[in-house]
């Protein structure tokens, strides 16, 4: 039924799930998996190193942390670290990246898929996704529900929901429990 199944990954515990699940259609329908992960330009630093660390990359990646500064202090609604708002390196950005779809390709593998595909993008997270489904032909979106809840979503939507009003193929919402939207 699909040939080509996109995946959203950022390393959350609803992205883990997102590629569970798209693992599991891609490997039963013998389908392409393509694992998009957008840059997380906005994810405060300490988020970024418990990713670093649940995904068993953090050694690899701990010396690209020296490089972080706090430019100025907390904000609320920005990005920001307890000790304040911090420039994050794109190299930073990017290493993590590459060693999270390494790990997400093995989990994928692992679960029974044989023609994956990692990619990055850089960018609003639903245009992104939608740009590279649209790259890739892919005949399917799989994405993990961040379930936000709070004035952001209000304003910026979720990546669901972003994905959902402009998509033209089918896509899988993946909620905290599991469950598909």
């Amino acid at each position: 039924m699909f040939e080509k199944i996109l995946v959203a990954v950022d390393g959350s515990e609803r992205s883990d799930r997102a590629l569970k699940t798209a693992a599991s259609l891609a490997a039963s329908q013998g389908a392409q998996l393509i694992m998009l992960h957008v840059l997380l330009r906005t994810t405060p630093i300490e988020v970024i190193r418990d990713i670093a660390e649940k995904h068993n990359f953090f050694d690899t990646i701990k010396a690209d942390f020296e490089n972080v500064q706090v430019v100025a202090p907390p904000v609320p609604a920005v990005a920001s670290s307890a000790s304040g708002v911090i420039m994050i390196p794109s190299e930073l950005l990017s290493h993590v990246a590459e060693c999270y779809l390494a790990s997400a390709e093995t989990i994928a593998r692992d679960l029974g898929v044989i023609d994956v595909t990692s990619v990055i993008g850089d960018g609003q997270a639903g245009h992104e996704v939608l740009a590279w489904a649209e790259d890739k032909n892919a005949d399917l979106i799989v994405i993990g529900s961040r379930g936000f809840g709070d004035v952001k979503c209000i304003f910026l939507g979720s990546v669901c929901h972003n994905v959902a009003l402009e998509c033209w193929v089918a896509w899988v919402c993946v909620g905290g429990g599991g469950g598909w939207v």
